[in-house]
């Protein structure tokens, strides 16, 4: 049989958790009375209308103008106890009669965008006493003639009777999507954030990860408040109408501040280029709006050549900056963005086939734009996270340079003096080793330094193949230390001797002092003597008879 090990156990267990996590969600999402949309279509009520003219006209078709449309229809016979005439009103003022009683009326008033106000959910209470009588419904545009005909505006959509509870989840069902993908974009934006107040060195982020974290949000909010989904649910249409058209806006200057730190050149001429357009383009918002009384719903032609703007101005400055850095032989990893940057293009140009064409692909209404941005800021995450990962990397080699010894890869002095502060206590069991190579100035002067460089790396390299390479310190020129946590002692001495046996088979000598401490049972000042005079002793017997003098220290 085949044995699994403890890891690949963990990795089997987390994904069986999300699989079972992914298929729960898929269920509520589409088995649940939040896809069913086959149990209300019952209540669907946008056909069989007759219009003032005696045409018959399903509510989908019209467009009101300024002028408006009166539209009539026999209520249901008998109504239910809870029954609405509900619809959502998009741009729209209205009267609505059954039989010669108005019930309900509705007329839109200037906000700070104009006269526009997008969508608003309308619930009509029905009593019993309506039923199969004639509800009559006159529809004006809130835009002039001039408005309603450049397409679509004054409207009424999702017209139904049914209970009001039962309306909403006609009008949420169908933006859950968008509105999830929409607050994914916000959480990648605060997750940003986050980080970017997390970091204590702002200065070693490779980009502005808080215009970033800004982008994200001021988009994700900004398709969120599209989708209509928040209005729907707080019953305020006003304030998001607003912002709408603000938002988009001022994701300018971030994503300006973004792309400006993300390149190697950073030029504050880009930032005093954007502030002045930006500056420019409100100026000339409010002026049409104000002094001209130019509805902000007849000045989109003006957004888009400002989004249009932006964007070539952005493209500008990476294809400045990348010819700079090929001329300069400066290389500088952005796959992560670039790959962020073609996903967000490829879904913004389904998004705009889909809207120019008409056709209804598998992805629609804004939500492959919303995808684009969701893997767009998800490219971005991965590209700090990969930078982070190379700096914490470059961290811990600056550490291990600073801490251990280039030439035997043992620890240095300076990491021993650590060891010796917070790894030894009086209570430790442990085993103790001093080392010093035996004839190395003899090599030295015989054979040269290179040969005597190999003679300390061979005998490190057996110090380290029994201790490890994190117990082993290289306190001088020729005098290594090692420590073992072994609570055997026999183990130890079974380490030393091994050893000795290493040292032998590589035709190498050294003099070694051995102590093993049973906890705390010796001060560890003493420990150190001990094992430095056991060392010399085996030192001296060594050289014993040799002519050549060992200078003790």
């Amino acid at each position: 049989m085949i044995e699994i090990n403890e890891k690949t156990k963990i990795r089997l267990l987390h994904v069986v958790y999300f699989l079972i996590l992914a298929l729960t969600v898929l269920y509520v999402i589409y088995d649940t009375d939040l896809s069913r949309r086959n149990s209300i279509s019952k209540y669907d009520w946008s056909g069989g209308w007759t219009s003032s003219d005696g045409r018959d006209i399903c509510t989908d078709d019209i467009y009101a103008g300024s002028e408006g449309v009166t539209i009539s229809k026999l209520l249901p016979d008998p109504l239910g106890a809870d029954d609405s005439f509900c619809f959502l009103a998009d741009n729209i003022s209205f009267s609505v009669y059954v039989g010669d009683d108005m019930v309900s009326e509705y007329t839109a008033e200037e906000n700070l965008t104009g006269k526009g106000y997008g969508n608003i959910r309308q619930s009509i209470p029905l009593i019993p006493q309506y039923s199969g009588k004639k509800i009559t419904v006159i529809l004006r545009s809130v835009f002039d003639e001039e408005g309603a005909d450049t397409g679509g505006d004054g409207r009424i959509k999702n017209v139904s009777i049914c209970p009001e509870k039962v309306f909403s989840t006609i009008l949420l069902t169908p933006r859950l999507l968008p509105a999830v993908l929409s607050l994914v974009v916000v959480f990648f934006g605060v997750l940003l954030i986050c980080i970017f107040f997390a970091v204590p060195r702002k200065d070693l982020l490779p980009f502005n990860i808080a215009s970033l974290g800004m982008m994200a949000i001021l988009l994700g909010m900004w398709c969120l408040i599209q989708t209509g989904f928040l209005q729907l649910i707080l019953g305020k249409t006003t304030g998001f109408r607003i912002l709408t058209y603000v938002l988009i806006i001022f994701v300018e200057i971030p994503a300006l501040g973004f792309i400006n730190s993300f390149t190697v050149q950073k030029k504050l001429k880009y930032t005093q280029i954007m502030v002045i357009f930006w500056a420019l383009s409100l100026i000339l918002l409010f002026a049409l709006r104000f002094f001209f009384g130019i509805d902000m719903h007849n000045s989109l032609w003006i957004f888009s050549a400002s989004y249009g703007i932006v964007l070539a101005f952005l493209g500008y400055i990476l294809m400045k900056d990348r010819r700079y850095c090929k001329e300069n032989g400066i290389e500088r990893d952005r796959k992560y963005f670039f790959a962020g940057c073609i996903c967000f293009a490829a879904f913004s140009a389904i998004e705009i086939i889909s809207y120019v064409t008409k056709e209804k692909f598998i992805i629609t209404n804004g939500n492959s734009l919303r995808i684009g941005l969701c893997l767009f800021f998800f490219e971005m995450l991965i590209q700090f996270l990969y930078w982070w990962s190379g700096e914490q990397e470059g961290k811990e080699l600056l550490i291990r340079i600073g801490f251990n010894d280039h030439m035997t890869g043992a620890g240095n002095r300076r990491a021993f003096e650590q060891f010796e502060q917070s790894d030894i206590n009086g209570n430790k069991t442990y085993g103790y080793v001093m080392c010093d190579i035996n004839g190395l100035k003899q090599v030295n002067d015989r054979d040269g330094h290179e040969a005597g460089d190999l003679l300390i790396k061979d005998v490190a390299s057996c110090l380290i193949e029994v201790f490890g390479e994190k117990n082993v310190y290289r306190l001088g020129g020729d005098e290594f230390a090692a420590v073992t946590f072994t609570d055997n002692e026999d183990d130890f001495r079974s380490m030393t001797a091994s050893l000795r046996e290493k040292l032998a088979e590589k035709k190498r000598s050294a003099s070694i002092g051995e102590v093993f401490v049973t906890e705390g049972s010796m001060d560890y000042r003493e420990v150190k003597k001990t094992a430095d005079r056991l060392m010399y002793d085996e030192k001296d017997r060594f050289y014993q008879g040799s002519n050549e003098r060992r200078r003790r220290r």
